[in-house]
Parts: structure tokens; sequence; C-alpha cells
């Protein structure tokens, strides 16, 4: 089990740890939801050594990134609207920021596949 909460930050092993994990859930979620591997895209972006980066489940409809957030644990994953997966700015936002826990945990954004 990943511990969401080491930081990544000059700690090259623990951002590791969590790209993986973060890679894995997002997958997961991505079939709950119903997509197959060819509906989305799924990136790592490690970035520097300051930070943890961001790893980003990208749909047509919806995208879902998790990083580690500068404004705490409980901040690190976003939900928002997209048309298609060239947009990167991203629509409305589906769920406020919340906690990288929270995708282990079954739940399901407001979108349709």
């Amino acid at each position: 089990m990943t511990d969401w909460y080491t930081r990544c930050s000059y700690n090259p092993e623990a951002k590791q740890r969590f790209h993986t994990a973060a890679r894995l859930r997002l997958r997961h979620l991505a079939e709950y939801l119903g997509f197959a591997p060819e509906d989305y895209d799924l990136r790592s972006n490690v970035a520097g050594i300051a930070v943890s980066g961001e790893i980003t489940l990208h749909c047509d409809t919806v995208y879902v990134q998790v990083s580690q957030s500068c404004m705490g644990p409980e901040n690190g994953v976003l939900v928002r609207t997209c048309k298609g997966r060239r947009d990167y700015t991203g629509g409305a936002i589906i769920s406020r920021r919340c906690g990288c826990s929270t995708i282990r945990r079954r739940w399901r954004p407001r979108c349709a596949p």
C-alpha cells in the first residue's frame, strides 16, 4: 500500500512509488468508468526534484490529475471536464481538490464515457 503523504520532494524513491501507485489507481479508475485503453491517455510528468510532479488521466470528457499539492496533502486530486484529449486547460471543476487517498475508494465523477 502506498503512503500518499510521504513527501516526494528530494526523495526520488518516494516519487517513483507515488507515480507508480497513482498510474495504477488512475488506470483502475478508467476501467471502473468503462473507458477502453484507447479512450484515454495516462501521462506522468515527474517534474523537478523539489516537487512530486503529476499523473494525469485524460479522456474526451474529463481529466483527473494527481499530485502532491503545496496546499497540503488533502488537495492532491483535481477532476475537471474537458473537450477532447487536446484540451489541456479544462472546463468546469467536477470535484474540488481532494486528498490522494480518495482515489483508493470507488467514486465516479459525473461524466459519461
